[in-house]
């Protein structure tokens, strides 16, 4: 499906894009900034809200954070896609590892993005994104923790390497979101992100 295996970056980037978009949504239709809306909207939330009728310290609350770092035996680079979205269950993650599979694909989250102004929907399917990891290396690690859930470590193997999906619980994330781990070549990194580099996304 992808020429450039540096894909991955951009894939997991809108990943924890749609995750965090999601999040928003749900947290402004739980009232999570009801002083916010009854002060300065004037209006129920729905789905005809429009982003600049969104005070700009709201969005500030929905950020990714990108690192590249250099691993011990300094041949390769630890890449590090953090977000505080959604976050991903123990179940979802073996779903979401099968090809094609995405997390808008059961009928409740289809009414949900159904629900939510346009602008704001995720762009993309989970699954595929996931899987132009292995374009670089043949494993990597989700920590998450998903709202009501238990905090969990994924640890998920490529199917060329007999692959499987090991979960189970982690301490690691002490607040809902993703953070997903990948050790690459540098050689991969050549035309590509520097050794050090930090991305901070609103």
């Amino acid at each position: 499906i992808y020429d450039d295996p540096l894909i991955f970056l951009r894939e997991l980037i809108q990943n924890a894009l749609d995750a965090c978009k999601v999040q928003m949504w749900r947290d402004l239709c739980e009232e999570r900034y009801r002083g916010w809306a009854e002060k300065s909207l004037g209006k129920p939330i729905d789905k005809t809200i429009q982003p600049f009728e969104i005070a700009e310290e709201i969005f500030h609350n929905y950020v990714i954070e990108v690192k590249v770092c250099d691993c011990d035996d300094k041949e390769h680079l630890e890449v590090i896609v953090k977000d505080n979205g959604t976050g991903i269950s123990a179940e979802q993650v073996k779903k979401i590892c099968n090809v094609g599979v995405s997390y808008s694909g059961d009928k409740e989250r289809k009414e949900e993005i159904e629900s939510m102004p346009l602008w704001l929907r995720p762009t993309a399917g989970f699954g595929i994104g996931l899987q132009s990891i292995f374009l670089v290396t043949k494993e990597f690690e989700i920590y998450s923790k998903a709202a009501g859930e238990d905090a969990i470590y994924a640890k998920v193997t490529s199917r060329r390497k007999n692959g499987y999906v090991q979960v189970t619980k982690s301490d690691k994330l002490k607040h809902q979101g993703t953070e997903i781990h990948i050790i690459v070549s540098k050689k991969d990194f050549d035309d590509g992100v520097t050794e050090g580099a930090f991305l901070y996304i609103k």
